[in-house]
């Protein structure tokens, strides 16, 4: 249900915080996060690159969503740079696997847009 009312507000309100990303991650939310891609972000799991419209990286994240049900995503660490870059190093448990999650973003006055999603099984 939680999922659901958090769902709802991101989709009325603009996406426009990393804070709204990371919940976006928690609830494997594609179709939201989507509206963060662009034809430049790549998407990379496990040394396979995605790239192309936003609706087709969010078919991608859909994927492996499905595969890799959320059990929890902790953030380990997240910054920026002077050059508008801020970066999002997390853990995505899922069932008994464990990725590291890179994600790279850049700020403009008034958006955030995905440069890369990085997800990687953790051996």
């Amino acid at each position: 249900m939680k999922s659901i009312i958090i769902n709802t507000i991101l989709i009325i309100t603009s996406l426009s915080s990393v804070d709204d990303l990371i919940i976006l991650f928690e609830i494997n939310n594609s179709i939201n996060i989507s509206g963060y891609l662009n034809t430049e972000s790549q998407i990379i799991i496990d040394e396979k690159i995605h790239i192309g419209n936003s609706y087709q990286q969010s078919l991608v994240l859909d994927d492996f969503f499905d595969v890799s049900k959320v059990d929890k995503f902790k953030v380990i660490h997240r910054g920026g740079s002077e050059n508008n870059l801020i970066y999002i190093l997390g853990e995505y448990s899922s069932n008994t696997d464990i990725y590291k999650v890179l994600i790279t973003l850049t700020k403009s006055e008034k958006e955030l847009t995905i440069k890369k999603i990085k997800i990687d099984k953790k051996l």
